[in-house]
């Protein structure tokens, strides 16, 4: 692997002399895809890191496609977007290389002025991906993402069913609004938008994860980021006012970049996400699961009737 990874490091360090290499398994899904983190002894304390991505079915390309227009857009070269650079991509070994992108996950602590701050750049973020007019990507519609719901809840009819009948309900009602509403123009889309992809470095929010792009309503992404919000078990009723104080600030700061956004299939799609979110956990069925999958599935009837800036 060193005369492959050798050039990319002298580009993301021309001074560097590099002794020695080697590779650490950061992350392995079996016949999905596997992270490797390929570490350069350079002589100091802290190796030089190039990351390697292995992912099936060529996705790898996909995926350095979605990154290099991402890199390339103005937002990113102001400094208003953070992401790793991607630095090739490999097809006879199904490898992409990208640059390290340091920080640690954002955690769910809804009190955190951490979480606030990130839901705001958030909201930005996506506003500039949106606007981007970038190509890459294939159509994903709503109707795509009510069938994947009908077919999983077929899973739970005899071992769950409140929470069967309680989600069967709410996806006929959601899927009699979609007749009702007209679709948006299709954005390209991070296509799993939610506050768990971006890294923080103690200074600044790096986006991670574009696999998922795809060409949605504007809507997908910001619907799905919202219904992510929500705490699953909230330990008192701030941790909810909380949720809701920072999906208010997501979306002031992507109508600031996108003024023209007008939410009209926003409460679908957060009403999906939080119907998704009722179905893991029922699936996953940890303490107190049944009252956690109804109590989602209360809130995406709410959110379903909410009307867009309420």
């Amino acid at each position: 692997m060193r005369p492959i990874l050798e050039p990319h490091f002298k580009y993301v360090r021309p001074d560097a002399d590099i002794q020695s290499l080697r590779a650490v398994r950061v992350k392995y899904l079996p016949e999905i895809s596997c992270i490797v983190r390929y570490e350069a002894d350079i002589g100091e304390e802290r190796p030089l890191s190039i990351y390697g991505k292995v992912q099936h079915s060529r996705r790898g390309a996909f995926t350095h496609d979605v990154m290099k227009a991402l890199w390339d857009l103005p937002a990113r070269a102001s400094g208003e977007m953070l992401l790793s650079e991607p630095l090739g991509y490999y097809p006879d070994l199904d490898l992409m290389l990208q640059t390290e992108l340091p920080g640690e996950d954002v955690k769910g602590d809804r009190h955190s002025d951490l979480f606030m701050a990130e839901s705001e750049m958030a909201g930005r973020t996506i506003g500039h991906i949106h606007a981007s007019g970038i190509t890459v990507g294939t159509p994903h519609t709503i109707d795509v993402e009510i069938q994947r719901l009908y077919d999983r809840l077929e899973q739970f009819k005899m071992s769950s069913p409140k929470v069967y009948l309680a989600l069967r309900d709410l996806l006929k009602q959601i899927s009699a609004r979609v007749e009702r509403v007209p679709p948006e123009a299709p954005v390209p889309s991070h296509g799993d938008y939610k506050y768990n992809q971006f890294l923080y470095d103690g200074n600044q929010f790096g986006l991670i994860d574009v696999e998922y792009f795809v060409q949605a309503e504007p809507s997908f992404d910001l619907g799905k980021y919202c219904g992510h919000l929500a705490p699953s078990a909230p330990k008192h009723w701030s941790d909810t006012e909380r949720s809701n104080e920072a999906r208010r600030v997501f979306l002031d700061a992507y109508c600031q970049v996108r003024p023209e956004y007008r939410g009209a299939r926003f409460p679908l799609y957060e009403s999906l996400s939080l119907a998704t979110r009722s179905l893991v956990v029922t699936w996953t069925q940890g303490r107190n699961w049944d009252y956690t999958a109804q109590t989602l599935i209360s809130l995406s009837y709410e959110r379903l009737k909410t009307r867009w800036g309420e």
